[in-house]
């Protein structure tokens, strides 16, 4: 089932089924995530994929909730650190 807040964006490149579809979102999927794609995705993908890896230092509900006001650049660090968590876990 499509996103619906995100289906209208024009999409560039790479298709990004691990965020189109909820169900393919788990830390396997993320483990596997490319430089490319990350770096392709907007800020609503880039948190889906921060809250799906439950970072350590995000567990606070207060950290949690202040994700949509962080830039993208700060965005994209931290999923790239959810990938290398998902990574160093086995996935």
């Amino acid at each position: 089932m499509p996103i619906t807040s995100e289906s209208s964006l024009p999409r560039v490149g790479t298709e990004l089924p691990l965020t189109r579809h909820a169900e393919a979102l788990d830390k396997s999927s993320v483990a596997e995530l490319t430089a490319t794609v990350i770096d392709d995705m907007v800020s609503d993908e880039l948190i889906r994929v921060i809250h799906a890896t439950d970072l350590p230092m995000l567990r606070g509900p207060d950290l949690a909730r202040s994700l949509p006001f962080l830039d993208h650049s700060t965005l994209k660090r931290l999923t790239f650190l959810a990938r290398q968590v998902c990574r160093n876990q086995g996935y």
